[in-house]
């Protein structure tokens, strides 16, 4: 037979097997509900940014539209009269078929607009409607200015957003890819018309930076050096 006060000690115990019964189940709710949120988070940011890799080669991955934009460059370095290979591509991170529409590319350096017809002397491939990929090289001396590559007058280019170039169309996990070798530069005479009576030169030796561009406002770039060759006069 139980006393008063054994049976007020079985009541208290049985409350706090209660109490942590309850506590224990609160506590494994919340943390099954944060563990995914945790784990997504984190992916997302091994996932997106920007990664180089032993300065020849430069990604950026736009998660919010699955599209890695890469650039490459074929040495770091080369010698006077030699060239530089430039690749670029875009890959649908997707498995599914899908088109995406353009934004606006971003400004490049100098104040260059790749909207503008005119930018056409300063950007590779020339920026036509049937362009490989979307996008653009512009090339930069040491002194931060573009030089030109190409002596097409802007009434036969159309530009990033001209007709037919609102968006692209991707097949599931499609990389598109443009290369263009470089070896020289345009000089001209009178600068308002690049496209008039425009010389091909090699390009002279020194730090150039190679900035490519995507119409989703991904934006890359890379250095490389020319070196003087060995026969050159002092």
């Amino acid at each position: 037979m139980q006393t008063p006060a054994s049976k007020h000690r079985a009541i208290v115990l049985t409350v706090v097997l209660v109490a942590i019964v309850i506590a224990g189940g609160i506590a494994y709710i919340i943390v099954s509900h944060q563990q995914p949120v945790s784990s997504s988070s984190t992916s997302s940011t091994i996932t997106c940014g920007t990664v180089s890799s032993n300065g020849t080669e430069v990604s950026s991955t736009n998660c919010q539209l699955g599209l890695t934009f890469t650039l490459s460059i074929k040495s770091a370095a080369i010698a006077e009269g030699e060239n530089e290979t430039l690749t670029f591509s875009i890959r649908n991170d997707q498995t599914s078929v899908r088109t995406v529409n353009f934004t606006s590319p971003p400004n490049m350096p100098g104040g260059l607009n790749p909207s503008s017809p005119e930018s056409s002397v300063y950007l590779l491939p020339t920026p036509t409607c049937v362009a490989n990929v979307p996008g653009y090289f512009a090339t930069y001396n040491s002194s931060v200015i573009a030089q030109e590559l190409n002596n097409t007058p802007p009434s036969e280019t159309c530009g990033i957003s001209g007709p037919g170039a609102s968006q692209y169309h991707f097949t599931s996990l499609q990389r598109i890819t443009q290369t263009i070798t470089l070896g020289g530069v345009f000089r001209v005479s009178d600068p308002s018309q690049p496209w008039i009576n425009a010389t091909l030169v090699p390009l002279a030796p020194g730090q150039y930076s190679v900035v490519a561009i995507d119409p989703w406002s991904q934006s890359l770039t890379l250095d490389f050096i020319v070196t003087a060759s060995s026969d050159s006069s002092s």
